[in-house]
């Protein structure tokens, strides 16, 4: 999420063989288990959710890259590649443990995306969705949009955005002791930096660095009072200031040095999650909707870059798609630590559902169809209040060219622009089964023009559920019946 300088780091889940074959039952459209994780939060699980891939990632965990290939067409490529992950199932390594285990998987690498250099993440994408999208491209701006033809031409059709690009930062000076000088891309607090580790991202490739602090025996005591300014921290390579200069230029990125771990109960931390968990679920949803026969109208998924220093993505993406509606997928603080104020920023609770948006930036058809469509389908969800222009790609999404119908659903998140943020794994499970119901319920007469729209679904037991007006309601003009 963009939070005036940024507000999103990245996570997205990175597959592997050994994907388990409940996993693609559940895709199929089978309730989910009842044991203590689903088929999907296993999935999560072994995929790392963290893009664990890359030049140095160990074969097999290239994010679907591995499965069987299919026959043409989006749904059977879709169906060929789920089969093909349960056809390769294997044991679930040791670290991860069985289902209904709470116990802590091994930390694995995610893949660098910082602001501006998101094409290791952007490279898993198009791999990812490859054999379910109709077509997948990439802009000049580096964002990925692949696109699911809808069933029926007249339906609106649909963008979902989330954002691949992480904070960090970037080198801006190597001084001839070899120590690199940094500034921020994105909203870095210099206060978590001093004695992390960190990835410096060069031409030749990644190199761990160490965020360098005097030993507190050496700080003045009003010293200790006080953050150390990101312009004052220097990273150490541990090499001659020779090889340092000839390895790394001005310029180069610098992302936190930490990956994906499951903890607690259906808990993961890691850093970026902020936002590339959303990415996960664009491609989780448009996967869901290809194998149930495709969405009513084109679903197009897109994962847009340089949220974190601007929406800047969210912009060009949206204006190229121009689609009927949108919505953003992003992070929102969870509020259910200490020190958090509910009061100035709600109740937002890790595993109650996923989060609602509601204000200006929201289009308010968006929002019923959103609420109509988790009561319909049975999902737990909170509502958040964004009085102004939210911190997400949804502030971008509204307002391109004749302005563009915008929701917002978030997951709960705490400790943001961390190298620790913590999701549910079910908020995320539970966010892919209401965007694809959303999806679904797109008709070809769908208005979202504010006091014109409906927002009319069905619930699980087929009856129609209607926002705007239940023909069933008592007369609003008549007198309230007595308690």
């Amino acid at each position: 999420m963009y939070v005036n300088i940024g507000h999103s780091e990245d996570v997205i889940a990175a597959w592997q063989d050994d994907a388990r074959p409940e996993d693609s039952a559940t895709f199929a459209g089978d309730a989910p288990q009842s044991n203590a994780r689903s088929a999907d939060a296993a999935a999560l699980e072994t995929s790392g959710i963290s893009f664990a891939a890359g030049p140095a990632a160990p074969a097999g965990t290239m994010f679907d890259s591995r499965l069987s290939p299919a026959p043409p067409g989006a749904a059977a490529r879709a169906a060929g590649a789920l089969q093909g992950a349960g056809a390769q199932a294997s044991a679930v390594p040791a670290s991860l443990g069985a289902a209904g285990d709470t116990g802590s998987a091994a930390p694995r690498p995610a893949v660098p995306a910082p602001a501006g250099f998101e094409e290791p993440a952007a490279s898993l994408v198009r791999e990812r969705l490859a054999d379910v999208a109709d077509e997948v491209a990439t802009d000049t701006m580096g964002s990925v949009r692949a696109v699911l033809e809808g069933r029926d031409a007249g339906a609106p059709s649909l963008m979902l955005a989330a954002h691949m690009d992480e904070i960090g930062l970037m080198v801006t000076y190597i001084s001839d002791e070899g120590f690199l000088s940094v500034a921020s891309l994105g909203g870095v607090d210099a206060a978590i930096l001093p004695g992390m580790r960190v990835d410096v991202h060069t031409a030749s490739g990644t190199l761990r660095g160490i965020v360098g602090r005097k030993p507190i025996h050496l700080i003045e005591p009003d010293e200790r009072k006080t953050v150390t300014p990101l312009s004052s921290l220097v990273i150490d390579l541990g090499m001659k200031p020779k090889r340092v200069k000839k390895l790394v230029r001005v310029g180069d990125p610098i992302t936190f040095g930490v990956g994906f771990e499951r903890f607690g109960d259906d808990m993961a931390v890691s850093k970026c999650f902020d936002d590339k968990c959303g990415v996960w679920v664009a491609c989780r949803v448009m996967e869901k909707l290809a194998l149930a026969g495709r969405a009513p109208g084109d679903f197009i998924a897109v994962a847009t870059t340089q949220e974190e220093i601007g929406t800047r993505g969210a912009m060009t993406s949206a204006h190229a798609v121009n689609p009927d509606v949108a919505l953003a997928f992003d992070v929102t603080h969870a509020t259910d630590y200490p020190g958090i104020d509910k009061t100035k920023y709600g109740k937002i609770v890790c595993g109650a559902g996923p989060v609602i948006a509601r204000g200006p930036n929201i289009n308010p058809v968006v929002f019923e169809r959103l609420v109509a469509a988790a009561e319909a389908e049975g999902v737990p969800y909170q509502l958040e209040a964004e009085p102004s222009v939210t911190g997400t790609d949804a502030r971008a999404i509204q307002v391109t060219r004749g302005g563009i119908p915008t929701g917002l659903i978030s997951v709960p998140l705490r400790y943001m622009h961390t190298p620790t943020e913590v999701i549910c794994l079910r908020d995320l499970e539970a966010t892919v089964r209401l965007i694809a119901r959303f999806a679904q319920d797109l008709a070809p007469d769908t208005s979202f023009v504010p006091g014109l729209g409906g927002a009319v679904t069905e619930n699980a037991e087929g009856k129609a559920a209607d926002a705007d007006a239940d023909a069933d309601a008592p007369d609003a003009s008549a007198a309230p019946e007595e308690a």
